[in-house]
């Protein structure tokens, strides 16, 4: 269950912008760069995952609503059943990918509440009952991937939403206390069996900050190596002030927490496809969900969903080919990946622009924010090449200028995207 109420809470934007160097690897002060690892993408069934493994282009794998979990994985204690655990990696390293496995939920049998409601029948969003049997899946799953998967499970995410509770299910049931010392013992573990895993701390709504700042108190900064929220964007319009407003309120809650130099995940992400009319309003969405969080300091944002109908939409399950939305995302991908990001905010009256470098060649995205289209001036002394997301390529020559809309181009004229 996904929410969408806007943030009303003022609060200033600075620690956001103060925390990009730590997704930056060249050093402090330097640009961002759209990492292999930032593009983070999530799948809903395991019948799927051959298909998008192939078309998808991403970094990342989030198995949250994937059918993949504890009650799937040891439906009984101590049987223990890896097919579609073992089916996703293989797909996942087949393509030099990584994954962030959600560790939730918890099966009937070893639930201190086996009906405690969730949305996901016969998985109980409860804690378990004795920790001892939490020990033994993470350290029956650690183990597997060391020794079978190769590693590809490098990142290990504590629960999913434990702040989100609906009427009549929850995603969580249990005390922040009890979470605290899950993700304790986990991470113990883990580190344990390969140094190298890193535990994300469990991933709250964009309305979480006072469960996350309780839960980093109670030990769950020293557990988290990584901070994951959740963030979906507004229903009508990409509001990029909002999620800012997440992001900081968020890094707030790090702080009082005593843990503000961790790094913070955006671990879901996603809009509505039917709350905008049109599909350029969709592309601006898109654009905006993949560019805001690394301007803001995330190290990486999760696409969700490949083929959920509503949030997102890259796939149609009915019609078993991809949308428009996926022929932007493959293009945003195309244009960002390996890309510094320069600078990204308003650019004259209603447009939004993103300045981009690689390999020593310049570009620019932009999008108007508002309905209709204005002329923007390149200010090139050449011929500008102008990039659609629907794949096509125009030129315009010096003095004509380009007509923008909702829809994101990308401008260049130093081969940023080799010749065309």
């Amino acid at each position: 269950m996904k929410r969408f109420i806007r943030l009303f809470v003022v609060v200033t934007a600075a620690v956001v912008f103060a925390a990009r160097a730590q997704v930056v690897a060249a050093g402090v002060g330097e640009p961002p760069v759209f990492t292999d690892d930032y593009f983070c993408m999530h799948a809903h069934s395991h019948e799927d995952y051959e298909k998008v493994f192939s078309l998808a282009s991403f970094g990342l794998f989030r198995t949250w609503d994937s059918s993949i979990g504890w009650p799937r994985i040891e439906p009984r204690k101590g049987e223990w059943d890896w097919t579609l655990l073992d089916n996703f990696v293989q797909h996942v390293r087949a393509r030099g990918g990584k994954v962030i496995l959600t560790l939730a939920m918890t099966p009937p049998w070893a639930a201190k509440n086996p009906d405690a409601p969730s949305p996901y029948g016969g998985w109980s969003s409860s804690p378990p009952r004795d920790i001892e049997d939490w020990k033994d899946y993470v350290r029956a799953v650690a183990e597997r991937n060391k020794e079978v998967y190769g590693g590809a499970i490098k990142y290990w995410e504590i629960w999913n939403e434990p702040d989100n509770v609906q009427k009549g299910y929850a995603f969580y049931t249990g005390t922040v206390d009890e979470l605290a010392e899950m993700g304790r013992t986990a991470r113990e573990i883990l580190k344990r069996v390969d140094s190298g895993n890193e535990v994300v701390s469990p991933g709250i709504t964009q309305m979480g900050r006072e469960w996350l700042g309780a839960y980093l108190k109670s030990g769950g900064c020293e557990s988290s190596d990584i901070i994951g929220f959740h963030f979906y964007w507004d229903w009508y319009s990409p509001r990029i002030s909002d999620f800012e407003v997440a992001m900081t309120n968020v890094r707030e809650a790090m702080a009082r927490g005593g843990c503000g130099d961790k790094p913070v995940w955006v671990t879901e992400t996603g809009f509505n496809v039917n709350h905008f009319k049109t599909r350029p309003e969709r592309d601006a969405a898109l654009a905006a969900m993949l560019i805001a969080p690394l301007n803001a300091g995330a190290g990486a944002t999760c696409a969700y969903s490949w083929n959920n109908s509503i949030f997102t939409a890259m796939y149609d399950e009915k019609l078993k080919r991809t949308t428009d939305t996926f022929v932007a995302y493959e293009q945003l991908y195309k244009w960002l990946r390996g890309a510094r990001l320069e600078s990204f905010g308003p650019a004259g009256s209603k447009l939004r622009e993103c300045v981009l470098s690689r390999d020593g060649k310049a570009a620019r995205l932009i999008w108007r924010t508002a309905p209709g289209r204005v002329r923007y001036d390149t200010g090139a002394s050449g011929k500008m090449r102008v990039h659609r997301l629907d794949g096509s390529v125009s030129e315009v020559s010096p003095g004509d200028g380009v007509m923008i809309d909702a829809d994101p181009v990308l401008l260049e004229n130093s081969d940023y995207l080799g010749a065309k």
